[in-house]
């Protein structure tokens, strides 16, 4: 097992009993008092955070992912590591603590490190021992990476009884039908956990540059006939059409029903103003949006390109990991999309 490079072990991963977590991370902390003497080491939590993935305690990747979040995060960090073997132990641990220094000069700030490997399909084992180890007081999330089902009997069971879960079940440019999965898991975790997909975080950088587009024009809002939304390929990408929602709501429009535009479907809203999704033959051609406004001298449009950037999965989970209260833009954002979602696919 390995660290970042900004960060270091406390004390290396060592397997312990189940029942022993505890006891063992008091021991690794008592030790540690001890040797550094005046030298302070600030243990840190501000909540739980739980990392389930497919894969063994070995696996590096998944460890170093859950690590680089700590530097930002000061939490007790489980990592749960789910695989398919039914012959071994059905449930073992590690402990560890890891540290950095937020500068050169501020004293360590180290983060409790608990690793478990679950094998087959124990599901209350596995849940019943994860609340046992949650931190009294404060609040959790569980981030469930792709490499497992979102029906997966953990997910369901735990994730109804958290503050937050964080998903991926939405791949980067995937058409409009896999918001499917994330409003099926929604239903089931019923209202108490904020659920979250990290395509979510994708619509950032539009929604920034929107927001600076208006900024220069701060009329043009109001002036919007019809936002014409492009993209390569012949499907609805699931961030355009969670775009789509977002304007809708913020523009404070009124959807009446789905229609077609020419060969394109489209949104009609009060007011004869639409929002139509237009298929671009060239996959090499970037997303972009087009605003018609009404003008005196006819029509005028404004044009918003797709923004660069890079999906990184570490920081996507960052912007995450900012998400606790509920967001009623967002909500009804979501809530919007899920009643298009079916006649869209179908126009």
């Amino acid at each position: 097992m390995s660290a970042q490079e900004s960060a270091y072990p406390l004390a290396e991963p060592s397997p312990v009993e189940v029942t022993s977590i505890e006891s063992q991370l008091e021991e690794i902390w008592r030790s540690c008092a001890e040797a550094e003497g005046n030298n302070a080491v600030m243990r840190a939590a501000a909540f739980t955070l739980i990392f389930a993935a497919r894969g063994t305690a070995q696996d590096l990747s998944i460890q170093d992912t859950l690590v680089q979040l700590t530097l930002r995060h000061p939490v007790r960090a489980i990592l749960l590591c789910l695989t398919a073997e039914t012959d071994a132990h059905p449930l073992s641990a590690w402990v560890s603590v890891y540290c950095h220094r937020p500068s050169p000069s501020s004293s360590p700030v180290c983060s409790d490190l608990i690793t478990l490997e679950a094998a087959g399909q124990d599901c209350s084992a596995i849940v019943s021992t994860l609340l046992a180890l949650l931190l009294s007081g404060l609040p959790t999330v569980l981030i469930w990476d792709n490499s497992l089902p979102t029906d997966h009997p953990v997910l369901l069971r735990l994730g109804s009884q958290l503050e937050r879960v964080i998903v991926s079940a939405i791949p980067p440019c995937s058409p409009a039908s896999r918001l499917s999965a994330l409003f099926k898991l929604k239903a089931s975790l019923g209202a108490k956990p904020v659920v979250t997909d990290l395509a979510e975080c994708l619509l950032l950088p539009w929604q920034s540059d929107i927001a600076r587009l208006f900024d220069r024009e701060p009329d043009a809002a109001n002036r919007i006939h019809e936002i014409r939304i492009s993209f390569a390929g012949d499907k609805i990408p699931s961030e355009m059409l969670l775009l789509a929602a977002w304007l809708s709501v913020v523009l404070k429009w009124t959807a009446q029903r789905i229609t077609l535009h020419g060969h394109s479907p489209g949104i009609l809203f009060a007011e004869d103003r639409m929002i139509s999704f237009i298929s671009q033959t060239d996959l090499s051609a970037k997303d972009h949006l087009e605003f018609h406004l009404n003008s005196p001298d006819g029509e005028a449009i404004l044009r918003c390109e797709e923004p660069p950037g890079e999906n990184r999965l570490t920081e996507l989970l960052h912007l995450q990991l900012q998400i606790w209260g509920r967001d009623p833009v967002r909500g009804e954002s979501l809530h919007r999309a899920r009643l298009w979602l079916k006649e869209l696919l179908f126009s």
